[in-house]
């Protein structure tokens, strides 16, 4: 559920302005997004544009790409495509014809590219991650889609560099076929590097795709056009969608002009379609899609969800399979429906006198599928094919039952790739290879390896060491003899700790991540004053009624959607008299800069409560001061826990059993030296920002989520279908990051599917 990168609607208001050209975009019309990273929420920001100035600094691969773009209307989205089909990338240039014609082509295909020399040795390479010499030869590939690209680029891309030895070996993979000489900046190199250039850099033929028969493809849409247009030269799916799309707009148009918001929701509910909140925008399209093809029934899946319509998906549920996890069931196809019904009072309305509903079924157009979504870390310097030029580092190898002629080619190939060798098989190996006649015998060496639980691969997989795009666990698994290790990539990530472990990037286009090691707090009367509300240091303490304190820590992690939330707010009171009231809020993405807080000054008490109570209410679904009950898509509160256990607190308990004193003295004596006391009104501690980057968890807390891991492990060795076995194992980790903050910094929060993540979450 990835936000894709581009947006699509019509104008709400006329207040927008243009990124480009600043002017207002006006009200209703057309109108593109390019959707970026907030730095004041965990979540994206769309910055508008006419559709005009749009497609002058933007470069959509596809219309898959765009958000809503099915909710267009028939004749914007034809605008569109055309806009995305003349504008975009010259791909396949690289034509081993010759004449002026070919060459123009040629040149033309390489404007998104560009070689010069490095200025300084800070640049790294797109491909192998490591840095460029200075003045080394280096080529760039012109970025459009990253989120930086996006912000930044001026419609003109962002260079991203490579070796050129690693751009030689990553050129078809990124569509580069022209010959050296048409790249612009190659006549800036000296006349020594233009023919080393050229040497490495001819002019190739495209490799034409093969289809699964293994005959060269004429392309997906130009056969997909062909076979549907038939002999009327038409196609007639794209004509029933096109239809279909005019009649929805005209009940959208009628409705929209007709009904007041009670009335809208009126006919939903007449309908049994739950009604969107505080979105008038997806009403309205609510309303069209059930009067034009009928009210839609619940998901099956998760029993109560309700169906929307998203461009380049279909049907997808709106529910939640549980209160920590959204229901992922996608229709194929239109769903379930039954007739619609015109709510009584509004039979003789304007609106309804010439409806008459007719079932049919929506058609789905197929578009291209979305390029692949982007996590926080989008500045583009991980995007493009990898070359792993080790990819067998940190890993050793036994090599079993292998003729003395090919051994040695194969212990120096595995060499070559980083990997060491050994020769007694043991618990450490990352694997044995062999042939398969010795599997199948099977000889010492195999045996030794199902008893250490050591995958056995075939000799295929030496041959098919390489460094491009090259995933160790993958290839493995594709040349996996015996099936007695079921978590081939967690195992080998326990072998080595730096195992696809991802290199550290502190910026991601303009947001940082924070690495305090730690923090020092201070607690005051029982709890702790945010640091950032600037009232830490003066006479203030946390507000509490009796034992309450009106103090909340709130964490929302999905690792569908790749948020990692929290929400901080608390009532701050003066010491002294008269008395003054402060409500301090926090909010963003747990370990960056992304969110903010801020500190406002109350009236008087029962105003800083009603607003406390306000977010509360807002942040987590529950009213305060009542039993706390985890909501769907809302914030759980965490247990913190600033206290000392109860051993140490009886340890500290003063004993005056043996004393002369009188009781009043003795009373007087407990209170003036009880410790707990002290140290429960001022003591400063020190906070691991790493481990609990929102507060100390308490015990109680801890053990909830541990049960959710041993759930997990529960969860693997049952569940045999793995779509839903994917979802369960989702709202687990969903479960287990919420209740334990994690500080992922800008990366998404992953999956808990392998034995190593579980390992590492335990410790």
């Amino acid at each position: 559920m990835t936000t894709l990168p581009f947006k699509a609607e019509y104008a709400k208001t006329g207040r927008a302005g243009c990124k480009l050209c600043k002017t207002p975009i006006e009200k209703a019309s057309l109108r593109l997004a390019i959707m970026v990273q907030s730095r004041f929420h965990d979540g994206k920001d769309a910055h508008w544009f006419h559709h005009g100035c749009f497609f002058q600094k933007q470069r959509p691969p596809s219309v898959g790409d765009i958000e809503d773009f099915e909710a267009l209307r028939y004749e914007d989205q034809e605008m569109i495509k055309k806009k995305i089909g003349s504008g975009g990338a010259a791909a396949a240039a690289g034509s081993s014809g010759k004449g002026k014609g070919s060459k123009k082509a040629a040149a033309e295909s390489a404007t998104d590219f560009l070689v010069a020399y490095a200025k300084s040795a800070k640049s790294a390479c797109v491909a192998c991650e490591e840095f460029i010499p200075k003045k080394a030869v280096r080529i760039s590939k012109k970025d459009f889609t990253s989120e930086r690209a996006m912000l930044y680029g001026g419609g003109n891309g962002m260079d991203r560099w490579h070796h050129l030895d690693c751009f030689v070996k990553i050129r078809e993979e990124i569509e580069f076929f022209a010959g050296a000489k048409v790249i612009p900046g190659f006549k800036d190199l000296d006349r020594e590097d233009q023919e080393m250039l050229t040497k490495k850099l001819p002019a190739i033929a495209p490799k034409r795709k093969l289809e699964d028969n293994g005959a060269a493809s004429e392309g997906p849409s130009k056969k997909m056009k062909t076979e549907a247009k038939g002999k009327s030269g038409k196609d007639p799916e794209e004509e029933v969608i096109r239809k279909q799309n005019k009649l929805m707009y005209k009940y959208r148009d009628l409705v929209e002009g007709g009904l007041k918001k009670p009335q809208l929701i009126q006919v939903l509910t007449t309908n049994k379609q739950i009604v969107p909140e505080g979105n008038p925008k997806a009403i309205l399209d609510l309303i069209a899609d059930i009067m034009t093809f009928g009210a839609m029934k619940k998901c099956t899946d998760c029993g109560s969800g309700q169906f929307s319509y998203k461009s380049g998906v279909g049907y997808q549920c709106t529910g939640y399979i549980s209160e920590f996890t959204k229901c992922d069931y996608v229709v194929d196809g239109d769903v379930e429906r039954v007739p619609f019904k015109i709510p009584n009072d509004l039979r003789d309305h304007e609106v309804f006198e010439n409806y008459q509903f007719k079932m049919q079924e929506r058609v789905i157009p197929k578009h291209a599928a979305p390029i692949k979504g982007r996590s926080f870390d989008s500045s583009g310097s991980s995007s493009g094919p990898k070359l792993n030029k080790k990819p067998l580092a940190g890993f050793k190898f036994a090599i079993s039952g292998v003729s003395s002629k090919e051994l040695p080619k194969m212990q120096e190939k595995i060499k070559e790739f980083g990997g060491d060798l050994g020769s007694k098989c043991n618990a450490k190996l990352a694997g044995v290879i062999t042939t398969k006649d010795e599997f199948n015998k099977p000889s010492k060496t195999v045996q030794q390896a199902q008893k250490f639980g050591v995958p056995v691969v075939s000799t295929d997989f030496v041959t098919n060491l390489r460094e491009l795009n090259y995933k160790l666990a993958d290839e493995m698994k594709k040349c996996l003899l015996g099936d007695w290790v079921e978590d081939l990539q967690g195992r080998l990530k326990t072998l080595n700790d730096e195992f696809e472990k991802p290199k550290e990037r502190r910026r991601t286009g303009g947001i940082e991540e924070t690495h305090l090691q730690s923090i020092k707090l201070k607690l005051k009367d029982g709890a702790v004053i945010d640091p950032d509300s600037g009232l830490d240091d003066g006479p203030y303490h946390v507000y509490k009624e009796g034992k309450l304190y009106y103090n909340c820590v709130m964490n929302l992690t999905s690792v569908e959607d790749g948020k990692n939330s929290f929400y901080k707010i608390q009532v701050i009171e003066s010491d002294g008299s008269p008395k003054s009231y402060h409500v301090f809020r926090a909010w963003g993405r747990i370990g960056t800069t992304i969110g903010g807080h801020q500190t406002d000054p109350q009236g008087c008490q029962e105003d800083a409560i009603d607003l406390f109570c306000e977010k509360y209410k807002e942040k987590t679904g529950n009213v305060w001061g009542t039993k706390f009950v985890k909501k769907p898509g809302c914030y759980i509160v965490l247990d913190i826990d600033y206290g000392q256990s109860e051993q140490e607190q009886k340890q500290l308990i003063p004993s005056l059993e043996n004393s002369r004193l009188p009781l009043p003295v003795q009373s007087l004596i407990s209170l003036i030296f009880d410790v707990n006391i002290m140290k429960q009104t001022l003591m400063e501690f020190e906070l691991d920002m790493e481990k609990m980057p929102l507060g100390k968890i308490s015990r109680k807390q801890l053990l909830e989520a541990y049960s959710v891991l041993t759930d997990s492990l529960n969860l693997r060795g049952k569940e045999t279908d793995d779509r839903k076995l994917k979802r369960l194992i989702t709202d687990v980790s969903n479960r287990f990051y919420t209740l334990i903050p994690h500080n992922f910094g800008t990366r998404m929060p992953p999956l808990l599917d392998n034995d190593a993540l579980l390992k590492a979450s335990y410790q």
